[in-house]
């Protein structure tokens, strides 16, 4: 039917049908564009105020589209609008929804998904990484890439721009997240391609007022203060770990916690918020061998782990992209799925994350039979990446070697000796411009090639 553009809803687990006050309703859905699953791609959820929710990503042609869910996760409509890749969608709270896509192109539409206008960036070369509703104001941040700085945006409710501001003392470096406070911003971000995490406090107009850099090697994609303290929380990746960071308000440290053992297990986290039911709730991936899951991670505000659920698959990956805590108290995330005819997967939890988390196989049950190198997740990416692979003898010459769409060799990530077994290696981006990348492994006599993108 042309009205669902072919959607198809072809799995659905309903836990909860009905809403009991003192309970969640829960469901997790796959969905399929009913094209090519390695391209279409879903990147945020939103919680509409008169239940139900809202999608953005893009299709197999890299067009933003929306798509629109009853609260039980039914398919209602899907719209596809004049750009490409939808990125972040927010509720403007006036019933109607802002979508953004990398280069900061905003469409806005109502909750049917129709178009009420669109706008344009003030520059060329801008790298969205957040979009913020902030005292009926519209703020995103990134890097330019034009001039290799970080930006901070300010728009009206029309998409007039209110002011841009670029960081010349913070040359190399991209905002990955920002919040309010008192009467201006705290923002973060990373030196390119050091890594090195920085700090800025910012006045009401933009203005830089201090900035903070510190030796800390931490990819940093989520920020939030913590409730009823003076403290700030960061959620990223080190390395292959998932970790937390806590720092006062002037962004020194007051501890750091690791949720991952390292390869070749591989975590990160994406999301982390106040949990509406006290504490700190992190969103992100996690994988302990070949295919990824979804986790969550409930933790106290010292950083201890109150409880961890996973989410995903046996036979297929589940790459976490978004989550909102909902109204009802529960969880709503979604992710991308690379099998079994399907592009997205959906879930909807309670306050403590039930709904069915698929169980994870032993690794000590899995006998390594032949040479594998396996498709880099999450894919696209930005900007890490972990790619595996397995070796089923001992004594190999492996290299593991990054190519960019012009057939040049720009990385080796693996040059030695390998005994039999599974490995995992992180590929970085951040000093790379977006684009198709290639990566061969070489292996004794087996050689593969696989293609991974990076979107910044």
């Amino acid at each position: 039917m042309k009205f669902f553009f072919g959607i198809l809803i072809l799995f659905c687990l309903a836990a909860e049908s009905s809403v009991v006050q003192s309970q969640s309703v829960t469901w997790e859905k796959s969905i399929s564009l009913n094209e090519n699953p390695e391209v279409a791609s879903i990147s945020c959820i939103v919680e509409k105020p008169t239940g139900g929710y809202i999608l953005t990503g893009y299709n197999f042609n890299l067009q933003m589209f929306a798509l629109g869910l009853s609260a039980n996760g039914d398919s209602l409509w899907y719209k596809t609008y004049p750009f490409s890749f939808g990125y972040r969608i927010i509720n403007l709270n006036d019933s109607n929804f802002l979508i953004m896509n990398y280069k900061a192109e905003l469409v806005k539409i109502d909750s049917a998904g129709n178009i009420l206008w669109t706008n344009l960036p003030p520059h060329n070369g801008l790298s969205c990484t957040q979009i913020k509703l902030i005292d009926n104001n519209i703020f995103i941040s990134g890097e330019n890439r034009n001039i290799h700085r970080p930006f901070f945006l300010k728009k009206n409710l029309l998409g007039s721009t209110v002011f841009y501001k670029d960081y010349l003392s913070l040359e190399n470096g991209i905002i990955r997240d920002f919040i309010n406070y008192q009467s201006g911003f705290i923002l973060f971000g990373n030196l390119i391609p050091t890594s090195n995490k920085f700090y800025i406090k910012l006045d009401s107009n933009g203005n830089l007022i201090y900035n903070f850099l510190t030796n800390e090697h931490i990819i940093g994609e989520a920020l939030e203060k913590i409730n009823s303290e003076d403290s700030l929380m960061f959620g990223g990746i080190n390395g292959s770990r998932a970790c937390i960071m806590k720092t006062d308000l002037d962004g020194y440290i007051s501890w750091i916690k690791y949720f991952d053992s390292g390869p070749p297990s591989f975590g990160r986290i994406m999301n982390l918020y106040n949990d509406l039911n006290g504490g700190i709730i992190t969103f992100g991936e996690y994988t302990p061998f070949i295919h990824f899951k979804a986790r969550l991670i409930k933790c106290d505000y010292a950083g201890n782990i109150l409880w961890q659920k996973l989410y995903g698959f046996e036979e297929d990956q589940f790459s976490a992209k978004y989550i909102i805590q909902t109204r009802d108290s529960g969880y709503a995330f979604t992710g991308n799925r690379s099998k079994q005819g399907y592009n997205f997967h959906i879930i909807k939890t309670d306050k403590n994350g039930n709904v069915k988390p698929t169980s994870i196989n032993n690794n000590s049950s899995i006998v390594i039979s032949d040479f594998r190198l396996f498709q880099n997740y999450p894919n696209p990416f930005n900007p890490v990446t972990v790619i595996q692979y397995s070796i089923p003898s001992g004594g190999n010459d492996v290299k593991l070697v990054v190519y960019n769409n012009l057939g040049k060799e720009i990385l080796t990530l693996v040059n030695e000796k390998q005994n039999a077994g599974s490995y995992a290696v992180n590929f970085n981006g951040e000093s790379f411009p977006s684009g198709v990348y290639f990566y061969k492994l070489y292996a004794g006599e087996f050689v593969e090639s696989k293609r991974m993108i990076l979107l910044k």
